[in-house]
């Protein structure tokens, strides 16, 4: 099954002791902008002391072994639509939204609010869905 992830659902996975091994079987995507905000946040993690500096380098290696980059074409115009759609000012999240669609699968997130808005564009999962 593929599976488009956010960097919420990635930080979660990859950064818990059996969260990556839960993922086995799924194609993992996200747009570029996820390893943007995957990294600042897992830098800031690291910052609070929430995780040592092995488990962080471990996170970073897991999400470039498993999530492939998706070259979704228009993928900020597709999240600009998709911002305007939902209400919302920025479009960070729009584009998860926006590479969901394109590739007709479902949205992994820790976000409630994302995963309320969006509920009826793309089917969203939480990694509780997934036994993380």
């Amino acid at each position: 099954m593929r599976l488009v992830i956010d960097a919420s659902a990635a930080l979660a996975a990859f950064t818990a002791p059996m969260g990556a091994s839960a993922l086995q079987g799924y194609e993992l995507f996200g747009p570029e902008l996820l390893w943007s905000e995957f990294t600042a946040e897992l830098h800031a993690a690291l910052n609070r002391r929430e995780i040592s500096a092995q488990a962080a380098a471990n996170a970073r290696d897991a999400l470039d072994g498993r999530v492939e980059r998706t070259d979704v074409r228009d993928v900020q115009r597709r999240a600009w639509a998709i911002a305007d759609r939902l209400g919302r000012g920025r479009t960070y999240d729009a584009e998860y939204v926006a590479v969901a669609v394109a590739l007709d699968c479902p949205l992994l997130t820790l976000d409630a609010r994302l995963a309320r808005g969006v509920a009826h564009l793309i089917r969203v999962l939480s990694p509780g869905d997934l036994g993380i």
